[in-house]
């Protein structure tokens, strides 16, 4: 981001800036806020009466989320073999990753356990050569689901679910497909980011949505088609920033007669569909865009926040207080996080990938109820650990090993300070450390490079193709012959194979999805479920800040969209007035 929109934050929250850094892998400039400084000192771990500071990143924000998010696979999934059992498994690793990998329920399970592998701390080795050796020998679960799931053995990254099938990132959700973190949703296919909906399909960012398709960044909207920025709709298609409107086609407003007979005409089949679409995006180009998207927040200088305070730097936050640098966290009301990805009910943490806990830092997927932790991977309701992988219920461990608090708190002690000597001290986990591929992550949806540029970052990268091989005998169908209607398609479809029409690659239809579009009318889609992923992601705001002016009323404000001739972005205040009156 440009410097003038730190100097904006810290005179609109008077915070001052009490540094300015060079961030050591993009050189762009960033600052220390006094109250990072305040966070910093507050979560910095206490042993044996002395405290040792947490020091200030030495990355900017964006490479920082861009190295966790490098953490974070959620959607390469492989066919491959349980260590353990001998069994065929899906999993985040192919076969040649060279971990041992466990089928997440043995994983999870009491027939093995991770201190066995503990081993004291090597002081002729660095401290991430020391944690590299832990990693390399301590088995890795299959996917991230736990026992809470029923029925969702393709999914990655949830909780409390049922029957979803390919989904990442949901929590209290069932029988969605193909979606994107459904949050308290049913039926949410090809999705992205929605939550409290039911029967909707390609909707992202959409909040109380019922049987609508096509729709983004809309709220309460029902039996609606191709919706953007519309609010308390119901029987309407192709309509942008409408607020409690019905019948309505292209913000025309229409009798209910004239617009069911136009309804059925224009969503009759696929070819219809896509005439309309240039008319659509003409329309929403045209019209005025408010500068972040925030639902009940209050002094944040974030985008996508739902029922927040306080939150600066921060995407996708539900119903939380003063977190900053965070993506895609919720549910805690009072304690901040800084520097999260997928942290939930958590307080006073920092610099984490997938957790749950208070007062740690430094962390990659941890699993629940963990406290004053540093610089561990996939525990469990642990407290006092420090450089530990897969350990359950324990205290005072260190790279898996037991000791006494005086034992820990001395080591963890001397630890640091050769961190210090070593130049490591509190940096995040190396990115060419990482477990994966940087092409096989999140990291590279959100910040795309080509494989000469991540690997000049020092980042791994996935070289071996991964083909899904169509078994013999099993027909195929090219996803540009398939029907243009649903009413056109036989049963046999789920025995077929796909192939398509953007990338060649082969995927199917499962019973399950097929029901759902011949329930709603949908045609078959033609792409696959990677691809139709990427093209929903397009509908997102754009994820940087930038320093403009109202075109309305000329007031200076953040806005997550650059600033161009042909949109219209306005404040909260001239956006509201605009579009409600």
């Amino acid at each position: 981001m440009e410097k003038n929109v730190y100097e904006f934050v810290a005179k609109k929250t008077d915070d001052p800036i009490v540094e300015w850094k060079i961030c050591t892998m993009s050189g762009q400039e960033f600052p220390i806020y006094q109250s990072d400084r305040d966070f910093y000192d507050k979560i910095s771990p206490m042993l044996n009466g002395v405290k040792y500071p947490i020091i200030s990143p030495t990355l900017c924000p964006e490479e920082r989320e861009r190295r966790r998010m490098s953490r974070r696979n959620e959607w390469s999934l492989y066919r491959s073999t349980c260590n353990a059992s001998g069994k065929q498994i899906i999993s985040m690793y192919p076969d040649n990753s060279g971990y041992t990998v466990y089928d997440w329920k043995i994983w999870y399970s009491d027939q093995w356990d991770a201190m066995e592998y503990g081993r004291e701390y090597d002081f002729t080795k660095t401290f991430f050569e020391n944690f590299e050796w832990l990693n390399r020998v301590v088995p890795k679960k299959s996917l991230h689901i736990v026992e809470s799931m029923e029925n969702c053995e393709y999914c990655n990254y949830g909780i409390f679910s049922k029957s979803c099938y390919l989904v990442n990132g949901w929590w209290r959700a069932e029988n969605c497909l193909y979606s994107i973190i459904p949050v308290r949703s049913t039926y949410d296919v090809d999705g992205g980011f929605n939550t409290l909906c039911q029967h909707c399909y390609q909707c992202i960012h959409c909040i109380w949505c019922f049987v609508c398709r096509y729709a983004d960044h809309s709220n309460n909207c029902k039996n609606s088609s191709f919706l953007s920025f519309c609010n308390n709709c119901e029987e309407c298609i192709w309509c942008v920033n409408l607020q409690s409107a019905k019948y309505c086609i292209l913000n025309k407003q229409y009798t209910k007669e004239e617009y069911e007979t136009r309804a059925k005409e224009i969503l009759k089949d696929r070819n219809t569909i896509a005439d309309f679409q240039g008319k659509f995006e003409l329309l929403v180009a045209s019209s005025p865009k408010k500068n972040v998207n925030n639902i009940a927040a209050e002094s944040c200088f974030a985008n996508y926040v739902q029922n927040g305070k306080g939150h600066l730097f921060c995407s996708v936050v539900f119903e939380w207080t003063g977190n900053k640098y965070c993506s895609y966290t919720g549910m805690n009301k009072e304690d901040p996080i800084y520097d999260g990805y997928a942290t939930t009910q958590s307080g006073y943490v920092m610099e984490t990938c997938g957790f749950t806990g208070r007062k740690s830092a430094f962390m990659l997927t941890g699993e629940f109820n963990i406290t004053d932790c540093y610089y561990c991977q996939h525990i469990n309701a642990c407290e006092y650990c420090f450089w530990c992988i897969g350990i359950k219920n324990k205290k005072y461990c260190i790279l898996n090993k037991q000791y006494t608090k005086e034992e820990y708190e001395t080591l963890v002690g001397k630890i640091i300070t050769q961190m210090v000597n070593d130049k490591q001290r509190w940096e995040f986990f190396p990115t060419a450390l990482s477990t994966f591929g940087y092409n096989e992550t999140i990291a590279q949806t959100f910040y795309p490079m080509t494989k000469d540029e991540a690997v000049q970052r020092w980042y791994t990268w996935q070289n071996q193709e991964h083909f899904a091989n169509i078994p013999e005998g099993m027909q195929t169908i090219q996803g540009k012959d398939l029907p243009i209607t649903i009413d056109g398609v036989h049963d046999d479809i789920v025995q077929k194979i796909i192939v398509c029409e953007e990338t060649g690659k082969p995927f199917r239809v499962i019973q399950q999805e097929l029901d759902f579009y011949r329930k709603h009318n949908i045609p078959l889609p033609t792409r696959h479920q990677d691809i139709r992923q990427r093209h929903l992601l397009k509908k997102r705001m754009p994820k940087d800040f930038h320093l403009t002016h109202c075109a309305k009323c000329n007031e200076e404000m953040l806005s997550v969209y650059t600033p161009v001739l042909w949109y219209q972005v306005y404040c909260e205040a001239c956006y509201t007035k605009e579009i409600y009156g």
